[in-house]
């Protein structure tokens, strides 16, 4: 091997421990944390995404969610939100919410069928915080735009 491919192979094997080290420390942290959130009288059982990889995940692939159990997306600036059906296989209710009160309510968002693409969810105003939880939920519990909308108590 001549000196310049050594120089290369060097300088890949430093890129991919760089870039090893870099996700390491990035997505090292739990997968979640677990709390209790307050959406106007309910009170949800919510685990809170802690890493990208978390976030991006969401609730893809589980089969059901229990009754009054939701996930939370806080996140450090409001801004338009998006959310993909990707690989869902139930029905969803979203509650954008912004400064602790909901902003913006979208119902019975259903999975995609076979063959069909993954519905996307954007909201129409801007939301720092994003709550998914079982289809039905908002109705049931008579949530509205102005609810108070609070984790309150982090495990």
């Amino acid at each position: 091997m001549d000196k310049s491919s050594r120089i290369k192979l060097s300088l890949l094997a430093t890129a991919l421990l760089a870039a090893a080290v870099l996700w390491y420390f990035v997505d090292s942290k739990p997968p979640h944390v677990n709390g209790n959130f307050q959406l106007g009288e309910a009170i949800i059982q919510v685990e809170v995404p802690n890493t990208l990889a978390g976030q991006y995940q969401g609730l893809s692939d589980r089969e059901s969610l229990c009754a009054d159990c939701g996930m939370l997306f806080a996140y450090e600036e409001p801004r338009i939100q998006t959310f993909v059906m990707r690989r869902m296989k139930f029905s969803l209710d979203f509650v954008f919410i912004r400064d602790g009160r909901v902003v913006e309510i979208v119902e019975n968002v259903p999975p995609p069928g076979p063959g069909e693409n993954p519905v996307l969810i954007n909201s129409s105003v801007p939301a720092d915080a994003v709550l998914e939880i079982n289809a039905g939920f908002i109705n049931k519990y008579e949530i509205k735009i102005g609810d108070q909308a609070v984790l309150t108590k982090p495990e």
